[in-house]
């Protein structure tokens, strides 16, 4: 008689197995913040519309849409130097639009 939040994990990891279960049993899945708001019942506070993104990080977040990668990959698929690509994905990242984890960069799902 409860609500089960999970959240999706990659098919590949053993650490996913769990979360991944469940949510093929029916649990909620959880991507952010919003998600478990919303499933207790709240509404998120509207926050003001993000600037739009300079060219290079449109580049990098573009490159990143192509697949998980670190700082090479996403240097290699735009041709972009290294600082750059860095500067772009560290403020993807204080953004929300990407999550690094062990020197890989992912893009979050965003609504």
């Amino acid at each position: 008689g409860r609500e089960v939040l999970a959240v999706p994990g990659e098919i590949t990891s053993a650490l996913s197995e769990g979360p991944n279960a469940l949510l093929r049993l029916g649990a909620v899945p959880v991507t952010c913040a919003a998600d478990v708001l919303e499933t207790v019942g709240l509404t998120p506070a509207g926050a003001p519309p993000p600037p739009p993104p300079t060219r290079t990080v449109a580049a990098v977040l573009g490159a990143l849409g192509a697949g998980a990668g670190g700082v090479d990959d996403v240097v290699r698929r735009t041709g972009l130097g290294a600082g750059v690509v860095a500067a772009a994905l560290a403020e993807l990242e204080v953004a929300g639009h990407v999550l690094a984890g062990d020197g890989v960069y992912r893009v979050l799902a965003r609504r």
